[in-house]
């Protein structure tokens, strides 16, 4: 079974954060249950059937049909999901390991006596914006010497 779209070449949108894909992931959750519960009808209907002979047998066939291809979307969605989950738990270790880093980084920067130099050891021609503001000593200190 493809989804809608699966077909198209190009590259994937950027996940913006853990918690974006965990909401994905909760409204993928969402459409599988939606499609339990369409199985459930479905099969309902199915077993409330008065009719008889060939007509039965024929709609329950083509019944059966949409009820596996519900019961298959289903399970690639739940897989999606788990997928999603996953995604989202290691982008928020990476997240907590990138913060660490940045604050190792920035303790080393700020006690250093010649944060130019340590900067271009690192290959770092200037601070990040985000930086400067948040560290305008250090910002001075740096383009002051510079």
């Amino acid at each position: 079974m493809r989804f809608p779209g699966s077909e198209q070449e190009g590259p994937m949108p950027q996940v913006v954060s853990g918690d974006d894909v965990d909401e994905i992931a909760r409204h993928v959750e969402f459409e599988v249950r939606t499609l339990h519960h369409a199985h459930d009808v479905l099969r309902r209907q199915a077993d409330g059937l008065q009719w008889s002979g060939h007509a039965r047998h024929t709609y329950g066939q083509r019944l059966g049909a949409q009820l596996h291809n519900l019961l298959t979307a289903a399970d690639q969605l739940s897989d999606v999901a788990t997928r999603l989950r996953t995604t989202a738990s290691e982008a928020r270790d990476e997240r907590r390991r990138l913060d660490r880093l940045e604050q190792d980084v920035m303790d080393k920067l700020r006690a250093s006596h010649d944060p130019v130099g340590f900067l271009a050891k690192r290959g770092l021609t200037e601070l990040p914006p985000r930086w400067d503001t948040a560290w305008t000593d250090v910002h001075h200190r740096v383009f002051a010497s510079g």
